[in-house]
């Protein structure tokens, strides 16, 4: 009886910290909220100034929703999100970290010291990480991402190197080839 009890009682703790920690976490997702993003961004950009190195910045939209959705159907057009999520967590490292910014947005803070070379090979790696094939989806259905990147500390807090970011994602064509934009 006693063994029953404590079974219900950490499963009941466990059901009330998944609750608690909805106001930070994507709950789709499991990464963190836009919210959560911010803050870090702002410490990292604090912890790169005072360590005198560069981190990255990435914001990564998925460019081909639609195409999934007109070519395939609504649910995988919805699972397409899902999957990436967990191909770019499987990618970053335990000190980075990757949200869900916006249903179609995600962010990574690729924590330094990172030289110019990794740097500008960052977004790249994303882009190819998210082309790969899924397991036992059809070649076609892969997520198409497009990329801005930047390194900080540079001028500007968290939330002007998101808002440039932002407006760089905003001005790519939509015919746009290339995937990785670097702002400068």
């Amino acid at each position: 009886m006693l063994t029953v009890l404590f079974a219900r009682s950490q499963d009941r703790r466990e059901n009330i910290r998944r609750i608690h920690g909805l106001g930070r976490i994507d709950p789709a997702t499991g990464l963190i909220n836009g919210d959560v993003f911010l803050e870090r961004l702002r410490r990292l950009i604090a912890r790169s100034k005072r360590l005198h190195h560069q981190s990255v910045v990435l914001l990564l939209d998925i460019a081909n929703i639609g195409q999934i959705e007109r070519n395939f159907d609504r649910r995988s057009a919805e699972e397409m999100p899902l999957q990436v999520a967990g191909r770019l967590l499987s990618s970053a490292r335990d000190i980075d970290s990757v949200a869900r910014l916006s249903d179609h947005r995600f962010g990574i803070l690729i924590e330094g010291p990172v030289t110019p070379d990794d740097a500008a090979a960052a977004g790249a790696k994303v882009v190819a990480r998210c082309l790969m094939p899924f397991d036992g989806k059809p070649l076609e259905w892969v997520a198409q991402v497009r990329v801005a990147q930047t390194l900080v500390p540079g001028p500007g807090a968290a939330e002007e190197v998101l808002e440039k970011l932002e407006g760089l994602l905003a001005s790519i064509p939509p015919d746009s080839k290339r995937a990785v934009f670097t702002l400068k």
